[in-house]
């Protein structure tokens, strides 16, 4: 045989690269499953022939080419023999791609076949565990599946519990719930940090995260007997139902945080129904004609329930009792203890009208006696003289009211300040009564707390005393009646509507 000239050693080793590349190309085509078909048919002919798969094509391109290439190496010997070698070394080579395409196909049939045996196994242990409502249940399916599927001999979730340290929250022996689990040659404080989505193996223990949210993370810490190898569909499997089971946590506690949510707003919701029924069987504040004397009363409940009420009482000799009243609880305490201390005032007003200290002791004393020990009680009780034009008054920790009195150089702003501690604080301390006279002209304006300062209204700017001083003023041309609505309606246009109770009464001297 000749020696073969570069020129002839350049195209043979091109066409040995293409031929290379035509089978790494059929290669590839038939381990990712990728068809490309090439139909043919004859002008003639009664039927179309068979479809041509691309690696097929692309295989037996290869081997022609092959087959040349040997050709043309082998130019110094016979015909006969030159394409003899080609024909021998194409098949050889058509044979040996034939069977590696065979056994890489069957290979990778089998693993794709496992993977999808791991993958529906992962499936089922999914529905198993999206099964299990609760939080500590769902963690121990968990570890049951994983330990049934690949016979561990160890399968726990751990996890942090309100950031304390690493401890076991599921696993197979529930008598370890709770423990800090110890795993040889690994420190549990490195996990702290790793919000990864990647599965790891620490001391023989493959770890793989249970993401429940972006800030809590938990792991599934299988060990397999014997140090047993992890094979890629197992890992993938664990993979799975880690992810599952973290998706699941997620929103089994997203559900029983919105159920706590819904619960806790129908009870509220409830809670201020039954408390709107009560206060609405309160007995409506009498509203008799007093002479030289104008009054008016204004109540807006707010969406909280509140403990807090005004009332009127016709009194004999042409008087009138004035209460206004706030509890310091909510609900429906504050709605019975409510009701409770407008009944036992309006009884002893008709018996002790004349000696307001008597009437609040005797109801307090009423209070303390009962089963349920009561919420202290910030009371403003009055009752007003036609005759005396006499305001007589307890202010047992209520609001001091404020009197507007003009004199010839400008009006005279006065607070008629508190006489006595709060109602229903053990031990009584009594009740000291003041009066004040009332000249024509008087305006006294008894406020709530919350009428003054209410939290949701602006803060810069609450309805001070000054503020309501001046709205009294520049408005007391008007009836007491429309004076109380136009400084409600002051306390709306300021600012936000207001969450809480608010009230005031208004007495104007004629």
């Amino acid at each position: 045989m000749n020696a073969l000239q570069p020129d002839t050693i350049w195209t043979v080793a091109a066409w040995l690269g293409f031929s290379v590349l035509l089978l790494l190309t059929a290669l590839h085509l038939a381990l990712t499953g990728r068809r490309f078909e090439v139909h043919a048919s004859v002008r003639h002919g009664r039927r179309r022939a068979s479809p041509v798969s691309a690696e097929s094509a692309l295989a037996l391109i290869a081997c022609l080419v092959f087959g040349v290439v040997l050709f043309s190496v082998s130019h110094g010997q016979s015909m006969v023999l030159r394409l003899a070698f080609a024909i021998a070394g194409a098949t050889v080579l058509c044979t040996g791609a034939w069977w590696l395409f065979s056994w890489l196909r069957d290979a990778s049939e089998v693993q794709t076949e496992s993977n999808r045996v791991w993958r529906r196994r992962a499936l089922k242990t999914g529905v198993r565990i999206r099964s299990a409502m609760d939080p500590g249940a769902l963690r121990g399916e968990l570890c049951r599946a994983a330990a049934e599927n690949l016979d561990a001999s160890m399968v726990e979730v751990i996890g942090r519990e309100d950031r304390a340290d690493w401890i076991c929250l599921a696993s197979l022996l529930t008598a370890r719930i709770g423990v800090t689990p110890s795993y040889p040659d690994m420190s549990l404080s490195t996990l702290d940090p790793l919000r990864s989505h990647v599965s790891r193996d620490n001391g023989g223990v493959h770890l793989f995260p249970l993401p429940v949210t972006a800030e809590s993370v938990e792991w599934l810490a299988v060990t397999l007997p014997y140090d047993a190898p992890l094979r890629p569909e197992t890992r993938t499997y664990l993979e799975i139902c880690a992810l599952q089971a973290g998706i699941a946590l997620h929103s089994v506690e997203a559900a029983r945080a919105y159920s706590l949510e819904q619960a806790e707003l129908l009870a509220a919701e409830r809670e201020q129904l039954l408390w709107r029924r009560a206060m609405g069987r309160l007995v409506p504040p009498d509203l008799p004609d007093i002479a030289g004397l104008e009054y008016g009363a204004e109540y807006w409940r707010g969406q909280a329930p509140q403990g807090q009420f005004i009332d009127l009482i016709s009194l004999p000799q042409g008087a009138l009792g004035i209460v206004l009243a706030e509890v310091e609880s909510t609900g429906m305490e504050a709605a019975v203890q409510i009701a409770q201390l407008q009944v036992l005032l309006r009884s002893r007003f008709q018996a002790y009208a004349e000696d307001l200290a008597e009437l609040l002791q005797s109801t307090e004393r009423a209070l303390l006696s009962s089963s349920e020990k009561p919420s202290p009680v910030r009371l403003f009780c009055g009752r007003y003289s036609p005759q005396s034009r006499t305001l007589a008054y307890v202010n047992a920790g209520a609001v001091p009211p404020l009197m507007v009195r003009r004199e010839p150089d400008g009006a005279q702003v006065l607070r008629l300040p508190e006489s006595s501690t709060p109602m229903a604080i053990e031990p009584p301390t009594g009740f000291r009564v003041a009066e004040v006279t009332l000249r024509p002209g008087d305006l006294v304006a008894i406020p709530s707390l919350s009428l003054l300062f209410n939290p949701s209204a602006d803060p810069n700017e609450p309805m001070s005393d000054s503020r309501l001083a001046d709205a009294l003023i520049d408005w007391e041309g008007r009836k007491a009646s429309d004076l109380v609505r136009l400084v409600f309606r002051t306390i709306e246009e300021s600012g936000p509507a207001p969450a809480t109770d608010r009230a005031m009464i208004l007495l104007k001297a004629l």
